[in-house]
């Protein structure tokens, strides 16, 4: 499968909040070492000039940046980060992804799906 712009970008995306969600979960992170994990996760893949890439890569810089600054986010006791899931309906399959499900301090739990931002 040749990947377009729309997918590299989500999975840079995804790929980046896991290593970000699996080793700074519970400490701060500077901004500098948040582009260091998006630059080392980006794809390149299906932009169709350099400067197409630049704008969308700061959108992602943008994202991860205001992911990082959620205070309900920090020091979560983290459940599952990517998990595909599966289940029936009768006879009809049903997958699903989750990004990422952790306790609030609440001892809620809260399911998060990183382009719903909820």
């Amino acid at each position: 499968m040749k990947l377009n712009k729309y997918l590299s970008f989500d999975i840079s995306i995804h790929k980046t909040l896991y290593c970000v969600n699996r080793s700074y979960s519970k400490k701060d992170i500077s901004y500098e070492a948040l582009l260091d994990i998006l630059n080392s996760n980006w794809l390149s893949t299906g932009y169709q000039s350099s400067y197409e890439e630049y704008k969308f890569k700061s959108y992602a810089a943008t994202a991860i940046k205001m992911y990082s600054l959620n205070p309900l986010d920090k020091g979560c006791d983290i459940v599952w980060l990517n998990k595909f899931i599966t289940d029936s309906e009768g006879d009809v399959p049903i997958f699903a992804k989750i990004d990422k499900l952790h306790f609030l301090s609440t001892g809620q739990l809260e399911l998060i799906d990183y382009k719903q931002s909820s």
